[in-house]
């Protein structure tokens, strides 16, 4: 495997990751998967599995926030541009939004 199979870090969003292989410590992984950026880390004995196990981990609850916050915007925008110019129309349905994502993040975090 190569580090192009790396997905983006999932604490920062990074795309600065890459895979280190060593002598590893007494019995320990020989291998990590991680971010340049914000020194995220995952483990194997091989680079097989130090990629797998980078590959498995969930994004950060705050990273997932922060772009469900800017999808909201952006359909605000959107309708606002479509005419929608009544605030508490689109605050509520702004909220049903962001419920249902806050709903879709918690089931898939916890």
């Amino acid at each position: 495997m190569s580090e192009r199979e790396l997905l983006i870090c999932p604490f920062c969003g990074s795309a600065d990751c890459r895979v280190i292989g060593g002598p590893g410590t007494k019995g320990g992984p020989k291998y990590w998967a991680g971010c340049d950026h914000c020194s995220g880390r995952a483990w194997g004995d091989t680079e097989a599995e130090a990629i797998a196990a980078w590959n498995r981990r969930s994004p950060s609850r705050p990273l997932i926030l922060e772009e469900a916050a800017k999808v909201a915007e952006h359909w605000r925008e959107l309708m606002l541009a479509a005419g929608v110019n009544d605030e508490s129309v689109i605050c509520a349905a702004g909220s049903t939004l962001a419920d249902n994502i806050r709903a879709l993040i918690d089931k898939d975090i916890t």
